[in-house]
């Protein structure tokens, strides 16, 4: 059984359902944005669940729409974490288009079948909606819940946009067992900007072995209950020469860094980049393939006693994988089933192109590894927080004789051996070795190798 935790109870901004006439008058700084961002609430807590503590993450948002080039505000997508048989749960979708006809407010409420599950990768999948009948001047709002049993998933927030925002707000409830590193970007200032102690009452169920039903019991402690607020926040255009405009929007991140429950000493459970390292090359659908046989072995032998100079077999190995293999445009960290399959498919995603690549260069014998990196679309990385999802793009690392390293990727054939796409070139990347110890950064700057 879920029960929500009991803390001091604050005034919220922002009530779904709630729209009246004002909230169609655009303000005189918002009058050449295609839309703006009225009101964009989010609130964080971990609750009382089945079998131990979960985080509940609500989102509330208000948009006008001002003209035709902010219809695409018009559809939201949730993107949602598993593991294995676990995954978030995404919850209570409501959502409302307004519009004023002739001074009276008309209300269309979301179809049931306006919502879509895309699947990503083997721990993404994501909803998408879409409200309707969105017309110049409508105002649109959606409320939803995700639940999630991963606590070292809890939700970060973006607070400016590439359009207006007249308030943003975001709020946590923390239990006083968890203690999440927090990392601020913002070159903008906060309006409120507080933490506090409150009380925490949960219900949480366990089921004990051999006794049916599950017991309830109350949990009642102590919980740090955190807000930050922002207002009349502009929108965040690109500019020429920003690698990465990700990286400058004010926001706000977590990372579960100790846990410690009563009678208990305190547990760290911060990840490391060796650990991460560790898990994926282990994985079935990143590292473990690379441990296979070639399916390009019979070419490679060929290769190989034909070129004997190193830099010059990678080179061919490069256009053997790129005349095998066609990249589909899809930048992902994962393969999409095996190599195999991919490589008779003779298409597939950006893991499934150098991975092979890796893969071949190591049927070869060159020294090759698998090298993570952000694109400059996803954002720099945060070196100092050690989590997957900063990466989403694999290159190979290919070490010769002579001590030089290229960084190689055969999605793209005009880009010459040892460089790599402008999309990627984006700070540095983390280096996969066995073992995870000899992982390291390296910088994706051509020039410095």
């Amino acid at each position: 059984m879920l029960a929500a935790p009991t803390a001091l109870a604050q005034e919220v901004p922002l009530v779904f359902g709630k729209v009246t006439a004002a909230d169609f008058v655009a303000a005189p700084a918002d009058s050449a944005a295609p839309a703006v961002m009225l009101c964009d609430f989010g609130q964080s807590k971990i609750v009382g669940g089945r079998e131990g503590f979960q985080l509940e993450y609500v989102r509330t948002a208000r948009i006008l729409i001002r003209r035709k080039a902010g219809y695409p505000w018009t559809t939201v997508q949730v993107p949602l974490y598993r593991r294995n048989e676990q995954t978030e749960r995404f919850k209570k979708l409501k959502g409302i288009t307004y519009n004023l006809v002739d001074g009276k407010l008309i209300q269309e409420k979301m179809a049931e079948n306006a919502v879509f599950k895309d699947e990503q990768d083997k721990n993404h999948t994501s909803y998408r909606f879409t409200l309707p009948n969105v017309r110049e001047g409508s105002i649109i709002e959606f409320t939803y819940t995700v639940e999630s049993d991963f606590l070292f998933n809890l939700q970060a927030w973006r607070f400016q946009h590439t359009i207006p925002t007249r308030w943003s707000e975001y709020r946590t409830v923390i239990p006083a067992y968890f203690r999440y590193k927090q990392i601020t970007r913002s070159y903008l200032p906060f309006a409120v900007q507080e933490d506090k102690p409150v009380p925490y009452n949960t219900r949480m169920s366990h089921s004990f072995e051999g006794l049916a039903p599950a017991q309830e019991y109350n949990i009642n402690t102590q919980a740090l209950s955190s807000r930050w607020v922002m207002k009349n926040v502009p929108a965040l255009r690109e500019e020429p020469f920003m690698t990465a405009q990700l990286d400058y929007f004010s926001s706000v991140d977590f990372e579960l860094s100790t846990i410690q429950y009563p009678n208990q000493e305190p547990r760290d459970v911060a990840a490391t980049w060796e650990a991460i390292g560790t898990e994926l090359l282990q994985q079935e659908q990143f590292g473990r393939d690379l441990y296979q046989k070639s399916t390009l072995t019979a070419q490679i032998s060929a290769l190989k006693a034909r070129l004997p100079e190193p830099r010059e077999r990678a080179a061919a190995v490069v256009a053997l994988v790129q005349q095998t293999m066609k990249y589909n445009g899809q930048e992902q960290l994962y393969l999409t089933k095996t190599l195999k399959e991919a490589t008779q498919r003779g298409q597939g995603n950006v893991a499934d192109v150098n991975l092979l690549l890796v893969q071949s260069l190591r049927a070869a014998g060159l020294d090759a590894n698998p090298l993570l990196l952000s694109t400059r679309s996803h954002g720099h990385v945060l070196e100092s927080m050690p989590v997957l999802n900063n990466f989403n793009y694999v290159v190979a690392h290919v070490r010769l004789p002579d001590n030089t390293e290229l960084l190689v990727d055969a999605t793209e054939p005009v880009v010459p051996l040892g460089m790599l796409p402008k999309r990627c070139l984006n700070g540095n990347g983390r280096l996969l070795t066995a073992p995870a110890a000899l992982g390291r950064w390296v910088s994706l700057a051509p020039t410095q190798r």
